[in-house]
């Protein structure tokens, strides 16, 4: 064997897929290799040079032979079996020859002849009948996959059972969930394990649950009632609050299994404009970032950010008008002011939206003489203004006047509310507004209605 192997003159380089090297057992005209050391001579023509033992021969001056690369991969494609080339001495000068001379039709690959997958196909067994290469069942892919626009068609995607993707995929187009299946008629849990968008049926029924095999976590559900649909929210298998929520035909509901229950996502009543308030015809716009309407268990209905004030004088302010002249009350502190809308630098208000507001007022007044003809309380708002009047007809001369005043004001966006107090007919400023820091005698409040 290796001295036919020897005599043959390899002009072509080739390339050899080994899928195993085993020892070789001895037997009579067979190769076997203990040692094997690259000499010099390396890209020569014949291809590298190669130092082999072969042990048959009975002299061992005659043991050592030098081989190339080439001559090299010949053995081991034919295995070192005995007559692996079917003739003697041969020159083999084309692959065609090669392979010819080469046991069982071995295929050689060239090195230039694999540089394109379409090249590989070509010369591979078709074991799978499909045109297609087979790696494996069961692929593990290390990096991300790029896949061609319309290379992947529906009966590929096609598995026939569930498959998990994992991290986020983006669907930049149209997403089918399917053909729109239907409930059996008298089932009360019917299997929904084939599909995603349903139709109940025809006949008034009771659900309780959503069965079938398999049900994965996460696995959303589309249903439409076509009758009096009944779902059942005090069932173990439904979740839906708790009252039942009977449906009539058009209403839909969606729903998304947790597990354990299908807790349902959405409802929508055919009967109702969800957008429109049927009473008023009007609407509710959302675009808070925050709760705006709270209901409590008992149905108490509270608003956290509706704007609402009050402000107090907290110290006597000493002869602030009686000849004619109105003067600015000071609410210099404040109990609350939700929305922060009112200053106690300028003892302002001002209106964050156009809306109508409640506003009061009460002030103390001092040093008022008879002399004095006429005590007014306004409440100036940038639309119009609101008078308390009072007038000294008797010439009373009491220790305090106690002005009071109540105002339902229209009010647009940035428009401001101050509180003045005038009294007519003294001869100077006389008049004093009372303030105390534990007593709200003097006081300013108001808050958005509507």
């Amino acid at each position: 064997m290796i001295k036919k192997l020897f005599k043959v003159n390899i002009t072509v380089r080739a390339w050899l897929v080994v899928l195993a090297l085993a020892v070789v057992p001895y037997a009579a005209h067979a190769i076997a290799i203990s040692a094997l050391t690259a000499l010099t001579g390396a890209g020569s023509a014949g291809g590298d040079t190669f130092v082999v033992v072969d042990i048959s021969e009975a002299a061992a001056a005659d043991r050592t032979k030098k081989i190339t690369r080439d001559q090299l991969a010949i053995a081991m494609a034919a295995g070192f079996a005995d007559n692996a080339i079917a003739g003697g001495d041969v020159d083999i000068d084309t692959e065609a020859e090669m392979e010819t001379e080469l046991v069982g039709g071995a295929n050689i690959l060239l090195e230039t002849e694999i540089d394109a997958s379409s090249e590989l196909l070509a010369i591979m067994d078709d074991e799978t009948g499909t045109g297609v290469l087979v790696f494996g069942t069961d692929p593990t892919f290390l990096t991300g996959i790029t896949v061609p626009d319309n290379s992947i068609s529906n009966s590929e995607l096609n598995e026939g059972g569930a498959f998990t993707w994992t991290g986020v995929h983006i669907f930049d187009n149209l997403i089918d969930v399917g053909s729109v299946e239907t409930f059996t008629d008298t089932d009360g849990t019917p299997d929904v394990s084939t599909g995603v968008f349903w139709d109940t049926f025809t006949n008034t029924l009771t659900i309780t649950d959503f069965d079938g095999t398999p049900l994965n976590d996460g696995q959303l559900l589309y249903v439409e009632s076509k009758a009096a649909i009944t779902y059942d929210c005090t069932s173990s298998g439904l979740d839906c609050g708790s009252v039942d929520i009977v449906t009539a035909s058009g209403d839909f509901t969606s729903w998304i299994f947790t597990g354990t229950n299908w807790q349902l996502l959405a409802f929508k009543d055919q009967s109702t404009d969800m957008g429109t308030d049927a009473t008023t015809g009007g609407s509710i716009t959302d675009n808070g970032d925050a709760n705006a309407i709270t209901i409590s268990s008992d149905e108490e209905v509270t608003m956290p950010a509706q704007p609402c004030f009050l402000a107090y004088n907290s110290a006597d302010d000493l002869n602030q008008t009686g000849k004619d002249g109105a003067a600015t009350i000071e609410f210099d502190t404040e109990i609350f002011d939700i929305g922060s809308n009112y200053s106690i630098s300028t003892d302002t208000f001002t209106a964050p939206v156009t809306g109508t507001y409640l506003f009061q007022a009460s002030v103390n007044i001092t040093g008022v003489t008879t002399a004095a003809s006429v005590v007014l309380i306004n409440l100036e708002t940038g639309n119009r203004g609101y008078r308390g009047y009072q007038s000294n007809d008797d010439s009373m001369t009491p220790s305090v006047w106690g002005l009071n005043l109540v105002a339902i004001a229209d009010m647009d966006a940035s428009d401001t509310a101050t509180v003045t107090v005038n009294v007519l007919g003294e001869s100077s400023d006389v008049v004093d507004i009372e303030g105390q820091a534990t007593n709200m005698i003097t006081r300013f409040s108001g808050c958005l209605l509507a």
